[in-house]
C-alpha cells in the first residue's frame, strides 16, 4: 500500500506473550493483536511537504544517522522533552518509523484517525500489562521496519530526564533486534510569558547513538536483570548524547 509504514501489517493478526510485570515477561498465556490498517500511509507524504518547514523553524541540527541501519528491524529510543520529539525524529530518521504514543492523543476518532495515518498506536505506558501495544512493537519489527519509543512514558516538560520503563529492553530481547539511542534536545517550550514566546526559534539538536545489540536472553524475552539491566544501558546511552555540548 502506498505510504504505508509498516509494509504488509495491515489487518494483520500477531500473538504475543502476556507481560507479568513491571520488569519482566515471562510467557502466560498468548493474546492476539491486530494491527490497524493503512496504520501510517500519511507519514512520508506530510514529511516530503513539511520536513523542510520543521527544519528551517528548529534550525534543526542531526548527527548520527550513519548508527541507523539501512534496513531491518531496529527500536529507537529517545528521551522525550515536548510534542515537538515526534515529528522532528520523524525528520531525523531517514526511514519511516511506527511509534507508540500515549493513548490520550487517541481521545475521540477524528485525532485517532490522524495519529493512526502519521504512525501512530495508542498505548498506555504504565498499564504493565498492554500486550495490545507490545503485539504492535513485536509486529513491526517482525516486518522489519523501524519501531520508535519513548521509554520515559511521558514528557519531561524541563525537567530532568526520567527513569526509563522497560518496554523497550523486553521487546527488544523478545524480538531480538539493536536499540539505537536518540538524544533529543531543544524542543521543550520556551521560557516566558504571553503568545509572543511561541514565535521564538529554537535550536533542536537530534543525535542518533551506536546501537546496542542486546545479549542472547536465557528464554524469549530474557529475566528480570537482564530486562533491568539493559533498560539502565539504554537511559544512560541516551543521556550521554544529550549531554553533548551543543
Amino acid at each position: 500500500m502506498t505510504g504505508q509504514i509498516v509494509p504488509g501489517l495491515g489487518g494483520r493478526t500477531v500473538t504475543v506473550e502476556r507481560m507479568s510485570g513491571p520488569e519482566e515477561a515471562p510467557p502466560a498465556g498468548p493474546t492476539a493483536t491486530r494491527i490497524p490498517p493503512r496504520l501510517g500511509w500519511l507519514q512520508q507524504i506530510g514529511k516530503r511537504w513539511t520536513a523542510w518547514a520543521f527544519r528551517w523553524f528548529c534550525r534543526l541540527r542531526v548527527e548520527g544517522t550513519q548508527h541507523l541501519p539501512r534496513t531491518g528491524p531496529v527500536i529507537i529510543a529517545a528521551n522525550h522533552r515536548s510534542m515537538w520529539d515526534v515529528p522532528l525524529v520523524v525528520v531525523a530518521c531517514p526511514r519511516p518509523v511506527a511509534f507508540m504514543a500515549h493513548r490520550n492523543l487517541f481521545g475521540d476518532p477524528v485525532r485517532a484517525a490522524f495519529f493512526n495515518a502519521m504512525g501512530g498506536y495508542p498505548v498506555d505506558p504504565h498499564a504493565g500489562r498492554d500486550t495490545g501495544a507490545l503485539g504492535f512493537g513485536i509486529a513491526v519489527l517482525e516486518d522489519g521496519g523501524v519501531l520508535g519509543l519513548f521509554p520515559e512514558g511521558t514528557r519531561s516538560l524541563g525537567r530532568p530526564m526520567g527513569a526509563f520503563l522497560p518496554g523497550a529492553a523486553w521487546l527488544a530481547l523478545r524480538a531480538g533486534v539493536p536499540v539505537v539511542p536518540c538524544g533529543i534536545v531543544g524542543t521543550e517550550a520556551p521560557r516566558g510569558a504571553g503568545k509572543a514566546r511561541w514565535l521564538w526559534r529554537p535550536r533542536v539538536r537530534i543525535a542518533f547513538g551506536e546501537p546496542i545489540v542486546p545479549a542472547p536472553t536465557r528464554g524469549r524475552s530474557g529475566g528480570r536483570e537482564q530486562v533491568a539491566a539493559l533498560t539502565e544501558e539504554i537511559r544512560s546511552a541516551v543521556e550521554r548524547l544529550t549531554a553533548r555540548p551543543s
